[in-house]
């Protein structure tokens, strides 16, 4: 979601922790990466299996500056929020106009 003076990502990691999770970013690139593990031993097949399991990697390319010292994580319910503030220079400013 765009606001005006930042962005928000939702993600849904149902199941992990702070621990599954890696969070990096550079020059204007977000990479979100983590691991659902098994919770099945490699020799047990279950008969229906709706939870997701492996490992992935999601990264998003931003096209206005990012302010990266202002970027915040949390998780709470399964859910990631982060928050990447824009740059102020990304940041539209509203022009006085003065009437002579």
């Amino acid at each position: 979601v765009e606001q005006e003076e930042a962005y928000k990502i939702f993600a849904s990691v149902p199941g992990l922790s702070i621990d599954d999770l890696d969070i990096e970013f550079s020059e204007d690139i977000l990479k979100l990466s983590g691991e659902f593990k098994s919770e099945f031993a490699e020799d047990e097949q279950p008969a229906l299996h709706e939870r997701p399991s492996g490992k992935f990697s999601r990264t998003v390319r931003f096209n206005k500056p990012i302010k990266a010292e202002g970027i915040q994580a949390s998780l709470k319910n399964g859910v990631l929020t982060l928050t990447l503030p824009k740059a102020e220079a990304a940041i539209p400013r509203k022009i006085v106009i003065k009437a002579e």
